[in-house]
């Protein structure tokens, strides 16, 4: 049974509601009430003495534990009211261990330091364990000799009117000059005055008196969650804090109990939508206090853009990204643990809109830290988001047991609901690729239909919204789906109807990763699309005159480079601090590398010839500590100079310092897109030098032993190892190209399942990599879709956030796994992309693998898991002209197999398309081969 908790404040009849409809508070305070009553009447537990104090309780239904306290000038006396039906003790002695028995538990941090807080325990046999915690968890710490001077404490057995147990009543008055030995009180006022602020948490352990009984099981319950095993984590304390008079209540705070029910029903609402519609209604009723009407009128804002901030879409031409409908209103957040505004404003501790408050700020924490790169950099900081979202979000939870998203959040993992189940006649790996394919497209086609706009964005953002077609890659380009089609259509059509793209690439000044993103990310998917259509020709053609009049120039060692990280359509930046080229300057021109792969324009290969010619100078060079025969991350303009530390910069693979987004551009940052790009050069001119790159920095990594992660920065073991993360793409490709072996024990060492299986046969390797895959998909669908509100991370939650978490997390799902396996190309559909096929037919019941691709040959396996025939076409997309023959026949002669079919046709442009028929529920295997 999932813990339960309510909030009780005194003098407010109406808060009495908050009890009645089971609503849960984690207070951020506890406000302890002034006392006149004797000390002897508190622990006594009579009610009129302890009405006043503020009321709080946690646990499971039979174990539920309530707190209260109150104080004087005598002392601070407490009390536990805990449901049990068979309370027990063994323990008689003071200090013994009591907490492997049953015990009410309170820790008190007068100082707030975490450190030398006071522990005590009180058993069902009034014995008690009290200690000074000199340290808390991990390494724990404790002084039992510590006892305060003066304690008292009494417990009571309640009992139903057959005499039969129901709990038990534990009270406890602690004289103030009992705390005086404590360290953590030495700087600080004993007794405290009004105003003055401990902290604290409560606990209760319940065991069953025999553990090996039919049902027996133990309760473990903070009233403030510590997310560990451990009652010891003083960041889940609370502050305790002592109030002049016996009224604790906030006035003006209280609220109907229907109201209450309203603020439940929203919080454990799962729909946004339906969350919104109900604290709209909260919002008209007009017995709320003015307080409370307040706190909703701030939050109420925040609620509606997360729901439904679609209807009210917004164009800010001030940024390219991070600007959409579902993220603009959280680039005001930051943690508390960080200094600076509380955003959304905070409600009063006591308030009954806190929880909703605490959901929607944990929330908006976590997603900036998942989008924000450097936030999640940074280990401290990354901590700070981590930490108080999930403060939040538990106390939120405790508020609202109902809403599996805020378990989702805390590693309560949601199971994705049951799809297609497994075919007994499919392979292994056709089982599973078709599992994550039928997710996949479940998430694509849930951000057409819920999210797209007419205008074709997305809700991110433009500049993070034109990025979705990279993750949308096994479906968009390895197969046909018509409403998968239309909705990049509509985006890449879209970016181009915005003002500031009017002149063919973007008007802002921006640094390349941003520049790059509009024009490239819209104009590539549609090369792949639409080949043939002249639009898309142009527009990639446009990109490469604007770089020969202005982007580039000769520098002072003769050689064509890029001027700036920054430049828009018409300006370029040369201040020292942005003059540079950089291995990301290969997006900027990507589509017109598309256009010169596929039509092999001598004008371009002349442009891109010349421009990877300051790349070979400047990896053979030993320069500014850099290695000879190693890619840097930047050369300077005009000098021409190997990675020139600009202010803030450290080294030749640091020039540039940790912030914004520069940690792109320094070393080894993308340098994999520069060796991809020289290859292609190579491939293009059949000019052997521009292999040179690539073959000195394997030869280096073979020098160094393959090298190591943990080695210094800068040494050659330290190069070692990312030469080979950045070679591993270029030259599987180059593998694929060539046949060429020789760089097959560097591949080894880094190849995902689906290299291995294509360099060594290794379907193991594959299968356990699409079995990642899969489970990828398994749970916390919400994390892709309704919670999601950044367009370039839709598939990062896992990655960018339980990952980083001490509970197990799902694996992120490896898109490029399952696009490798439809297509053949072990690299992307960016920069030189070696896609052997595209399949003519929506991807949905149809398990493809490739498992060879070049010029002159393909083979590869399908399964389709329809109950009829499928009629298909197959385009080859790398087949040399020339004619050849297709064979369609069954992987295993088991009876019923489908006969073997064979197609004659012939390749006579960039593509040739076959029609092909494929049985049903039968693996079958393709081959083309030239005809004899």
């Amino acid at each position: 049974m999932k813990p339960h908790c309510y909030l009780l404040t005194r003098l407010t009849r109406a808060l009495l509601s908050i009890w009645l409809f089971g609503a849960c508070v984690v207070l951020a305070e506890y406000r302890v009430g002034r006392t006149t009553a004797a000390a002897d009447t508190l622990l006594a537990a009579d009610e009129s003495a302890w009405k006043e104090a503020q009321v709080v309780s946690w646990g499971p239904e039979g174990t539920l534990t309530e707190f209260r306290a109150l104080w004087n000038g005598d002392a601070l006396h407490l009390r536990f009211d805990a449901q049990d039906r068979d309370p027990w003790h063994t323990m008689t002695r003071r200090d013994e261990h009591l907490w492997e028995e049953e015990v009410v538990e309170i820790f008190l941090d007068p100082n707030r330091s975490g450190f030398d807080y006071y522990e005590l325990e009180i058993s069902p046999g009034n014995v008690v364990c009290d200690l000074r915690m000199i340290s808390p968890s991990p390494n724990k710490q404790g002084e039992f000799e510590f006892d305060l001077a003066g304690l008292e404490t009494r417990v009571t057995i309640q009992r139903d009117a057959g005499g039969n147990p129901t709990g038990w009543v534990a009270t406890a008055s602690l004289p103030w000059p009992g705390f005086g030995p404590l360290p953590s009180t030495k700087s600080l006022s004993v007794p405290p005055r009004p105003g003055d602020r401990w902290r604290f948490n409560l606990f209760r352990i319940d065991r069953p008196r025999d553990p090996n009984a039919s049902g027996a099981r133990s309760v473990s319950a903070a009233w403030s969650p510590t997310g560990e095993p451990s009652f010891h984590v003083p960041r889940a304390f609370r502050d305790f804090v002592f109030e002049g008079s016996a009224t604790g209540g906030r006035t003006g705070s209280a609220v109907p109990a229907s109201a209450v029910e309203l603020i439940r029903a929203a919080g454990n609402a799962e729909d946004e939508m339906v969350r919104l519609r109900l604290l709209q209604t909260l919002a008209t009723r007009e017995d709320l206090a003015p307080a409370v009407r307040a706190e909703l009128e701030t939050l109420l804002p925040i609620v509606q853009e997360w729901a439904d901030g679609k209807s009210r879409p917004a164009m800010n031409d001030q940024r390219a990204a991070e600007n959409g409908y579902l993220c603009r209103f959280i680039r005001n957040v930051q943690p508390a643990a960080l200094g600076g505004p509380v955003y959304p404003a905070e409600p009063a501790a006591d308030s009954p809109l806190r929880p909703l408050w605490e959901l929607y700020r944990g929330r908006m924490l976590i997603w900036m830290a998942i989008q924000s790169g450097p936030v999640r950099a940074v280990a401290e900081t990354r901590q700070a988001y981590y930490r108080e979202a999930r403060d939040l979000l538990r106390a939120a939870g405790q508020a609202f047991p109902a809403n599996r998203i805020i378990g989702m959040y805390l590693g309560q993992p949601i199971p994705w609901p049951a799809m297609n189940p497994a075919d007994p006649q499919a392979p292994a790996w056709a089982n599973l690729q078709r599992e994550a394919m039928d997710k996949l497209g479940t998430i694509i086609r849930w951000w057409i239909r819920e999210r797209q706009l007419p205008d074709g964005q997305f809700g991110g953002g433009w500049g993070d919204d034109v990025e979705m077609w990279r993750w949308w890659a096994p479906a968009l380009i390895a197969f046909e789906d018509p409403e998968i089609i239309a909705a990049q259509e509509r985006i890449s059509h879209g970016m181009f109807a915005l003002p500031h793209m009017r002149n063919g690439f973007t008007s802002r000044v921006t640094d390349v990763e941003h520049s790059n993103e509009d024009s490239t990310d819209t104009i590539v998917p549609m090369m792949h699309l639409r080949p043939d259509e002249p639009i898309w020709q142009q527009r990639a053609l446009r990109i490469t005159e604007l770089m020969r009049e202005g982007w580039i120039g000769r520098n002072q060692r003769g050689f064509t480079q890029f001027k700036s990280i920054y430049f828009s359509d018409r300006k370029v930046d040369e201040s020292p601090r942005r003059a540079f080229d950089t291995v990301y300057h290969p997006t900027i021109v990507m589509p017109a590398l598309l256009y010169w792969q596929r039509t092999g324009d001598p004008a371009l290969g002349k442009l891109f010839g010349e421009w990877m010619e300051v790349w070979l100078d400047a990896a053979k060079r030993e320069e500014n500590g850099k290695p000879a025969g190693i890619l840097p991350s930047s050369i300077s303009w005009p000098a021409g100079r190997v990675g020139v530390p600009v202010e803030g910069g450290k080294s030749w693979w640091q020039p540039f310092p940790l912030n914004h987004n520069d940690q792109l551009y320094n070393w080894p940052g993308v340098t994999r897109m520069m060796a991809s790009t020289l290859l292609l050069t190579w491939h293009m001119t059949r000019e052997e030098r521009f292999l040179a790159p690539l073959q000195s920095m394997a030869a280096f990594v073979r020098a160094q032993g393959g090298g190591s992660r943990d080695a210094e920065p800068g040494s050659g073991s330290w190069v070692a190892f990312h030469a080979r993360g950045i070679l591993q793409g270029a030259l599987a490709k180059y593998r694929f190209l060539t046949g060429d072996r020789q760089y097959d024990g560097l591949l080894d060492t880094s190849a995902d399942g689906y290299l291995a299986f294509r360099l060594g046969g290794d379907r193991q390797a594959l299968t356990q990599d699409l079995e990642r895959t899969a489970e990828a998909f398994r749970s916390n669908r919400e994390g892709f879709l309704s919670e999601m509100r950044w367009t370039d991370r839709v598939l990062n939650f896992s990655s960018n956030y339980l990952l980083y978490m001490d509970e197990a997390a799902p694996p992120a799902p490896n898109f490029q796994l399952l696009y490798s396996c439809l297509t053949g190309d072990a690299g992307n559909a960016g920069i030189f992309p070696l896609n052997a096929v595209r399949w003519r037919t929506p991807p949905r019941d149809l398990a493809v693998l490739v498992t060879d691709s070049s010029a002159t040959a393909f083979t590869a396996e399908l399964f389709h898991f329809g109950p009829e025939p499928r009629s298909l076409a197959a385009e080859f997309l790398l087949l040399r002209p020339g004619a050849y023959e297709l064979t369609i026949a069954p992987a295993d002669a088991r009876a019923g197999a489908a006969p073997t079919v064979r197609r004659s046709f012939r390749v006579t442009g960039p593509r040739a398309e076959v029609p092909l028929e494929l049985p049903a529920r039968q693996l079958v295997r393709i081959d083309v081969r030239p005809s004899s």
